[in-house]
């Protein structure tokens, strides 16, 4: 006899868990009714939003051509331009002999040394 009341908790249970998968799937088809139903919807575009998608066409336009764009005014006078880096831009061969911030502040690399870094510095 007492196996009987445990035995109905174990259906109840098991009830209950099987209305709570039916309730999630019906949300589920539900939510798909709705998406199907924003697909087919048509929607009158402002001319507000007309204009905000030629703009984005100009913009798509220069990042393809990869012009340069003025950034963000931090001070008066010079105006600082800006590039999205490409995969094209590599640094050059020997650019660290020819730099003239490390013939001024010098090169971390070797040491701190200023000035022109001849090969027979870079053995040392």
């Amino acid at each position: 006899m007492s196996s009987l009341p445990a035995q109905h908790k174990i259906r109840s249970r098991d009830v209950t868990e099987d209305k709570s998968t039916e309730k999630s799937k019906k949300d589920k088809q539900e939510d798909s009714y709705d998406d199907e139903a924003q697909e087919g919807e048509v929607e009158d575009e402002n001319p507000s939003d007309v204009e905000l998608d030629t703009l984005s066409q100009v913009e798509e336009e220069s990042l393809l051509r990869n012009d340069l764009r003025p950034a963000n005014k931090l001070a008066k006078g010079n105006r600082l331009f800006m590039r999205f880096a490409t995969k094209d831009d590599k640094k050059e061969l020997g650019a660290a002999r020819r730099s003239q911030y490390y013939m001024k502040y010098g090169n971390p690399n070797y040491g701190g040394m200023k000035g022109t870094l001849s090969n027979s510095w870079k053995r040392k």
